[in-house]
């Protein structure tokens, strides 16, 4: 996937949660950043209690031909992913 400009659509991807459901994302941006690949989601049907402007920020594990997401927990790489996807958008912006 690439990043997102702001004269393009807005990707859709589907993920499993361990019980198997399909739940599809809007993909806001990837950021790469110390060789991984950090993606900002948002629900199509936002779960309870998010906001509009809420993402959720998963990490893109290749396994040999494999790949799955993994939900970021570590609030310090949240913040430092969302910090770099902030200005990066807004240097896109500014151009």
């Amino acid at each position: 996937m690439s990043r997102k400009h702001k004269n393009d659509e807005i990707e859709i991807i589907e993920l499993s949660t361990i019980t198997g459901e399909k739940i599809r994302f809007f993909v806001f941006d990837v950021v790469e950043m110390n060789d991984h690949s950090y993606y900002l989601l948002q629900p199509e049907d936002l779960l309870e209690n998010m906001e509009e402007d809420e993402v959720i920020v998963f990490e893109k594990i290749k396994e040999d031909e494999n790949e799955h997401f993994d939900l970021v927990e570590d609030e310090s790489i949240v913040e430092r992913v969302i910090e770099k996807s902030n200005r990066s958008i807004t240097e896109e912006y500014s151009a």
